[in-house]
């Protein structure tokens, strides 16, 4: 059984991030045990489902009864909104309550289930070796439910009494991650630690890559925004493209369409030539370098 000695955060104000189900209502009954942590309950309505107003005014309700700081967004996305569009508006949210009220991070419930389906999700999508050691602390996010399943959680929610809401959008096969978790429901132990033993030692190997890495960029990168064009057409070409995501990385959002189309114009677009990328974002060749720009 989970208990509050099974998590430890460093002493600190911590936004914690609270839809109202499971998950998040067994992580902040956890979080309110811990000394030393001072807790703002954020919650984003994404209003995608007709019930979400409720689960609102459960949290909200909650951390009034908890003296709890409470904030929330309504969002207005409609029904048939995408996953990825309801998370990105959610982590802005996250992100831009952490900057206003000071806190040192965001907390997520995250569990050991999250886990597989995102390995399961990230392969289908083909998103490399990133994609199977994702879901872990940032810089910004800590996940300290990473070791515990969703049976854990439930156990933990009815030995003490705790009450949540259910999302009725769990439901809808409509959702890859709702097929995958089906999925992933009927697969035997065994398959799971096996895909959980993959994880662990792609972290590791990531690891070592990205502090190679960082020695190439730095070796390719003369100045900042700055490409030496000689250095990286010399680079083998499936190291160029990790280089190329990198770099452009630094400067906006990117796809691999958009990394393949970079890295080969670093290598081979004449010069004098200037590559538009997204929101004003250039890339201006010269014979020796490519520079990045960007133009408000």
């Amino acid at each position: 059984m989970i208990n509050h000695t099974h998590i430890r955060l460093a002493p600190a104000k911590y936004v914690a991030a609270v839809s109202g189900g499971l998950d998040s209502m067994v992580m902040l009954d956890i979080l309110r045990k811990q000394p030393g942590l001072t807790l703002h309950v954020a919650h984003v309505d994404h209003g995608i489902r007709p019930e979400s107003a409720h689960d609102r005014k459960f949290v909200q309700e909650y951390c009034a009864r908890s003296k709890l700081d409470f904030s929330y967004k309504e969002a207005s996305l409609g029904p048939g909104s995408s996953e990825l569009k309801a998370r990105v508006y959610r982590q802005q949210f996250l992100i831009e309550t952490m900057q206003e009220v000071g806190a040192a991070k965001i907390i997520t419930a995250h569990h050991r289930d999250d886990v597989l389906e995102t390995i399961v999700i990230n392969l289908i999508r083909g998103t490399g070796r990133r994609g199977l050691s994702s879901l872990k602390d940032t810089a910004v996010f800590a996940r300290p439910m990473l070791r515990f399943y969703k049976a854990d959680l439930l156990d933990y929610a009815i030995y003490h009494n705790l009450q949540w809401v259910e999302d009725s959008t769990n439901e809808s096969m409509a959702y890859l991650r709702n097929r995958i978790r089906n999925k992933l429901v009927v697969a035997n132990l065994a398959d799971q630690q096996k895909m959980l033993q993959i994880r662990d030692s792609t972290m590791q190997l990531n690891y070592k890559i990205d502090s190679m890495l960082s020695e190439i960029v730095s070796w390719v990168e003369i100045e900042p925004g700055v490409i030496d064009r000689d250095r990286f057409r010399i680079l083998p070409y499936v190291i160029s493209l990790e280089v190329a995501l990198v770099l452009l990385g630094q400067h906006l959002s990117v796809d691999r369409p958009m990394v393949e189309l970079v890295t080969n114009s670093i290598k081979t677009i004449m010069p004098n030539t200037v590559l538009h990328l997204a929101n004003g974002h250039e890339l201006e060749f010269s014979p020796k370098l490519a520079r990045f720009k960007h133009n408000i």
